[in-house]
């Protein structure tokens, strides 16, 4: 079957950016999620990935899934390879909470639950393990609790204000 080649993600990638002048954000002018990051389709594999994620590694080199890329702007649609900077699953958590995007959780909810085993920075580790389409036995495994558990976190049963994105 006989189609259109393919043009490279990275060629695709920047013809799907608005440049501004100064220091202002390069916008992301194609595809977004509803939580605001855009997104485009990895060649070959035809998964989805973040275009932050993407702008971040054309500059700067290859980041393994379980860092998360952060933006110093808050802007989510932003892809300006400096506006972005590298941190962990707790980071991307602190960093949310210090721009306002998290509340502190009310009493007896999440890690105020005496009888929870998680952390908030566990859950959204799950989130994204769950995104990342790892098995929900395997995941409870690997944080010592039992598979349900995580079935009620990818149903947003429990945690439900934990946000993987």
């Amino acid at each position: 079957m006989a189609g259109r080649p393919r043009v490279p993600i990275e060629q695709r990638f920047w013809t799907k950016v608005r440049k501004q002048d100064g220091d202002q954000c390069w916008l992301w002018t194609a595809a977004i999620k509803a939580s605001g990051y855009g997104t485009i389709t990895e060649d070959f594999t035809g998964r989805t990935i973040l275009a932050h994620r993407v702008s971040y590694q054309f500059t700067y080199g290859p980041i393994s899934d379980e860092i998360c890329v952060l933006h110093k702007c808050d802007v989510r649609n932003c892809v300006r390879p400096d506006h972005l900077f590298l941190g962990d699953y707790h980071d991307n958590a602190i960093d949310a909470f210090n721009k306002g995007r998290r509340t502190i959780p009310s009493p007896m909810r999440g890690k105020d639950n005496p009888n929870t085993k998680l952390t908030i920075e566990q859950v959204i580790q799950i989130k994204h393990m769950l995104k990342a389409g790892k098995h929900v036995v395997d995941i409870g495994q690997q944080f010592h609790v039992h598979k349900q558990t995580i079935i009620e976190i990818r149903d947003n049963q429990n945690w439900k204000y934990i946000s993987r994105d």
